[in-house]
């Protein structure tokens, strides 16, 4: 099959993280078809694991959901940021942790019907006593300790939700990182 041919594309919003825009693309029957697709800069998804196989997770208000979800620290990548840079910046902000070792292990695409947000997932091994968060204004997150089993179960029982976590945990649990 091959792919349908864009005829145009309007910018419709831009934000600080996205932008949205009115593509338009040829039909192979002659007709055309107008998509709002959200353009992203990418994101990291990261999993901190301690010495003894614990791992961090944050219980972070969304206000799209107007809710508290558990989740994986993460966070969008900023201009000319590499995912590492990224990853490594999130996680100190975000539970006070430094890592090491971080291991890239996977890459998802949470929305690809209306977004071309890619998230790049890694594993990291962090130690010692966190220092303090610098949230962004808009985050309210708590971090907790979990064990990789009940982090685990989190997620079969459907109080993990947030597919990102969802797929960074499913991930480390079936390559036996966790």
């Amino acid at each position: 099959m091959k792919n349908p041919k864009k005829l145009g594309e309007d910018l419709v919003y831009k934000s600080r993280v996205f932008s949205l825009y009115r593509s338009t693309y040829a039909r192979a029957n002659g007709g055309k078809v107008n998509m709002d697709i959200i353009r992203h800069k990418g994101a990291v998804a990261i999993l901190p694991v301690t010495k003894d196989g614990s791992i961090i997770l944050e219980k972070q208000f969304r206000y799209a959901l107007n809710s508290w979800l558990w989740e994986v620290p993460a966070g969008t990548i900023e201009d000319d940021e590499e995912p590492l840079e990224c990853a490594r910046r999130e996680l100190k902000e975000e539970t006070g942790y430094e890592g090491t070792g971080f291991k890239k292990v996977g890459e998802v695409i949470p929305a690809p019907g209306y977004d071309d947000e890619k998230l790049v997932l890694f594993i990291v091994k962090v130690s010692g006593a966190p220092k303090a968060k610098k949230l962004d204004e808009d985050e309210l997150i708590e971090t907790s300790m979990i064990t990789a089993d009940k982090a685990v179960k989190m997620v079969l029982n459907g109080r993990i939700r947030d597919s990102k976590s969802v797929a960074l945990i499913t991930i480390s649990r079936l390559r036996g990182y966790i």
